[in-house]
């Protein structure tokens, strides 16, 4: 018997499966609809966690889903030991890198026209006028 509150919906989705529907022993039925608890829970800690450090994952296993080759975690324990054992993506941590240091290049350049210096572009550098264009 289960032990988890409110899967009323999760047991209404499992029946809907074609899985389910296929499948005739009434007891496997009943375990495809206790695990739909885990199933739940085990994507929901993979799309909660953090997508700077494990987005890859959630593509890669979407990816694999869409060629038909289901990889997706059933358990929060199965979730876990592979976001454990995933190198963490420099992508997102560079981008940010990235994002602030052009912040700051913009900051630097909107404090000298504040400052009243003016620009100009290095051909016109010793003249007394500064092209704007």
């Amino acid at each position: 018997m289960k032990s988890h509150v409110g899967t009323d919906i999760l047991d209404k989705f499992a029946e809907n499966t074609r899985e389910y529907q296929d499948e005739t022993d009434q007891l496997l039925q009943q375990n495809m609809k206790d695990g739909a608890f885990n199933k739940w829970m085990a994507y929901l800690l993979i799309r909660n966690s953090d997508q700077a450090k494990y987005g890859t994952v959630m593509k890669r296993l979407v990816l694999q889903f869409s060629m038909q080759n289901n990889q997706y975690p059933k358990s929060i324990t199965a979730v876990t030991d592979i976001l454990s054992n995933h190198r963490f993506n420099n992508s997102g941590i560079l981008n940010k890198k990235k994002l602030s240091k052009s912040k700051k290049n913009e900051d630097e350049t909107s404090k000298d026209k504040e400052d009243g210096s003016k620009e100009t572009i290095f051909a016109q550098a010793g003249k007394d006028k500064a092209c704007y264009c």
